[in-house]
């Protein structure tokens, strides 16, 4: 019923990973209430909306790190993470690596 605004969000969401993206804006793209919308794109896609960026970023991490030359640091942050520490963290923690297993 509401998976149309839901694939909207996620649609203007996949658009602009390598941007801030703030999680009003992103319920404005919706149209419903930040409550409403929280609760809709938990039970569409199974996990909250920033749950749902921080995946998608680092798997479009990962592509970058597989197909281009690209430093670490500057895929970081180019996707928004603070740091290649928080990069490496987040990055481990989404692929279940050990961690003494460091992307470096």
């Amino acid at each position: 019923m509401h998976t149309h605004s839901i694939r909207q969000t996620i649609d203007w969401i996949e658009q602009n990973l390598q941007t801030e993206i703030d999680i009003e804006d992103v319920r404005k793209i919706s149209h419903f209430s930040k409550y409403h919308f929280h609760r809709l794109f938990q039970r569409e896609v199974g996990m909250s909306v920033s749950q749902y960026i921080r995946m998608r970023r680092i798997v479009h991490a990962a592509i970058d790190l597989l197909n281009t030359s690209k430093r670490i640091i500057d895929i970081a942050f180019s996707y928004q993470f603070e740091s290649q520490e928080v990069f490496t963290r987040a990055f481990k923690k989404i692929y279940h690596l050990p961690q003494d297993n460091i992307v470096h």
